[in-house]
């Protein structure tokens, strides 16, 4: 190898290796046995633990004895895992119930109709008529009073009495009390006579043991008279009549007079008369007169008339028809419609009108919403405390978020390699270098670490290099090729 070659191998072999190590300061520490790329190398068979498989083998094969590597691997267990997940589900809102209404409404007004005029004609009537008065016949008439006689009486004797006591003994020391005493009797009456004449009442005559009298005066007598005059009977016509007239008045005619006295037995009588009317009448002309009448429609009955004035009489007013002005809307009907009606038909004073339909709730609206299935509780309004459950509660609910629970951790596969390090001959033939064939069973060459992103590490590559060009330097020292 000329001194050019191995100048230009030992600097690419150190680009590389510097390459490399910049390469390996940025990279990522990756753990030895995580991958076959990057296995846990040990020194001895011995050290491979028990149960790794043999997998991989890596040889070296040359005219000269090169390195033999072996891999082995540990291998792990998946992770024992189960599915969880939280439901919902959506409770559906209920729309609100509600009914229209509709209201007839109307309102009213007066109407006068027109009023043609009413009248009539009206008249005065005048006519000239003979006046008659009326005579009242006059004749004589009388009444008579009457007065009774009253013959006179003669005068009584005097009376008197004597007392008779009941106890005669000794002589009596009081005097009796006329006309009775429990203390005796009085005996009469006598008429006339008897003791002391002139004295009258109670009085003491004599001696004795009981000398007691009494005496009253007789009654005295009467002289006849007339009694007082009775009324006047009733007024009686003059038979046969006389003293008769013709008067314009009935009133009696002056004051009644005197017309006779006189006596029957006890009885006596005094008659009085006077021009009386009879009740007979009759008329006579008294001259002419002139007779209005009043307003009369037509002549009045009897002859003569003659109308002497006119006029018309208005009984009814002309008028023209008249609207009174409109009342305020008002409902018509008790209760409201639930369909639309149709309102009676207007008239000149009377006009209807449906009003806009009202909306009325019969149910209010029930909004909707989610809730969350919470083991053994009831559902929850608020996610967050929505269980976790691995199967779903059932066909109304909605898995809404779900995640994977690991029971048993993944146990990662651990790799082993081994290699015996035994080096390649040095070739003698420096012009004819032997590049060493390398059998590669799937995995990269155990010098060669991996990063674990399936990219190798130039740090083995640039240490490869690196031992390529020492050995091509070797090999030109070995044939006395100076540099």
């Amino acid at each position: 190898m000329s001194r050019y070659m191995r100048v230009a191998a030992i600097t690419a072999a150190s680009a590389l290796l510097t390459m490399g190590g910049i390469a390996t300061a940025n990279a990522t520490t990756v753990v030895p046995g995580t991958s076959a790329a990057n296995p846990i190398v040990v020194k001895s068979l011995t050290d491979v633990p028990q149960g790794a498989v043999q997998d991989k083998v890596s040889t070296f094969e040359t005219d000269a004895k090169c390195d033999t590597t072996k891999s082995w691997v540990l291998p792990g267990s998946d992770a024992v895992t189960h599915p969880e997940g939280q439901y919902l589900r959506v409770i559906p809102g209920q729309d609100a119930v509600t009914h229209q209404e509709w209201n007839i409404e109307g309102r009213g007004r007066t109407y006068t109709p027109a009023v043609e005029e009413a009248s009539h004609q009206e008249f005065k009537y005048e006519r000239t008529v003979d006046v008659f008065k009326t005579q009242y016949q006059f004749a004589k008439y009388t009444q008579t009073k009457s007065r009774t006689y009253c013959e006179g009486t003669q005068a009584g004797p005097d009376l008197w009495w004597n007392w008779s006591p009941n106890n005669s003994t000794g002589p009596q020391d009081y005097t009796p009390a006329f006309p009775d005493d429990e203390r005796g009797t009085w005996q009469g009456p006598h008429e006339n006579g008897g003791p002391t004449e002139d004295t009258y009442g109670t009085f003491q005559a004599g001696g004795g043991n009981s000398p007691f009298f009494h005496r009253d005066h007789g009654t005295p007598g009467t002289d006849g008279s007339w009694g007082d005059w009775s009324s006047y009977g009733p007024w009686t016509i003059w038979t046969p009549m006389t003293h008769v007239t013709w008067e314009n008045s009935d009133a009696p005619l002056g004051e009644p007079a005197f017309h006779a006295q006189w006596k029957d037995g006890d009885t006596g009588y005094y008659r009085v008369w006077q021009a009386r009317a009879t009740g007979e009448t009759r008329e006579v002309a008294n001259g002419t007169k002139t007779e209005t009448t009043g307003w009369l429609l037509g002549p009045p009955e009897g002859d003569g008339w003659m109308q002497v004035d006119e006029r018309k009489v208005i009984t009814t007013a002309a008028s023209p028809e008249v609207y009174g002005p409109w009342s305020d809307w008002t409902r018509i009907n008790k209760a409201p419609y639930l369909t639309q009606p149709v309102p009676p038909a207007n008239t000149s004073t009377h006009e209807y009108r449906v009003t806009d339909p009202v909306t009325v709730t019969d149910i209010e609206p029930v909004p909707e919403y989610i809730e969350y299935y919470v083991v053994n509780a009831e559902p929850s309004r608020n996610s967050e405390d929505a269980s976790w459950v691995t199967q779903s509660p059932g066909e109304s609910w909605t898995l809404f978020n779900e995640r994977v629970v690991t029971d048993t951790a993944a146990v990662a596969p651990v790799f082993y390699a081994w290699s015996d390090n035994a080096k390649c001959a040095a070739v003698d033939d420096a012009t004819n270098p032997v590049t060493p064939a390398v059998v590669h069973t799937g995995e990269p060459p155990v010098a060669l670490a991996h990063t674990g992103s399936d990219t190798w590490r130039p740090v083995g590559i640039g240490m490869a290099l690196l031992l390529a060009g020492t050995a091509l330097v070797m090999a030109g020292r070995k044939k006395g090729v100076t540099t």
